[in-house]
């Protein structure tokens, strides 16, 4: 499973460098970086497990790895869902003619 994790993140991130959009190359490289780093804690976990170091090869922590890789992930798909719909808007033509003859805010002096 690490191995598999660690090929994925790999080509991801020789993905993310053919990528035209901004947006999908952060998300890219969010989620190869994840990948990584989750690769590196997974073999520690395991290298403990092997060694049968007593406390730190606890099946909780393998646990916390899955939520915490896990929730990590979810955050990074959420903020590419809202850094997609925000490039949407900037971009719609109609919305930026209406929001030409709106007020502009004013800098602070």
């Amino acid at each position: 499973m690490l191995a598999v994790l660690a090929l994925s993140s790999i080509l991801l991130l020789l993905w993310k460098r053919q990528l035209k959009d901004i947006v999908k190359r952060h998300a890219a490289s969010r989620l190869a970086t994840c990948g990584i780093t989750s690769v590196i804690v997974g073999l520690l976990l395991w290298l403990m497990t092997y060694e049968n170091i007593p406390f730190l090869s606890a099946r909780i922590f393998w646990l916390l790895w899955l939520g915490i890789f896990g929730t990590w992930k979810v955050m990074i798909f959420r903020r590419y869902q809202k850094e997609q719909r925000d490039a949407r808007m900037t971009h719609d033509p109609e919305r930026a003619a209406y929001e030409k003859y709106l007020p502009k805010p004013k800098g602070r002096k």
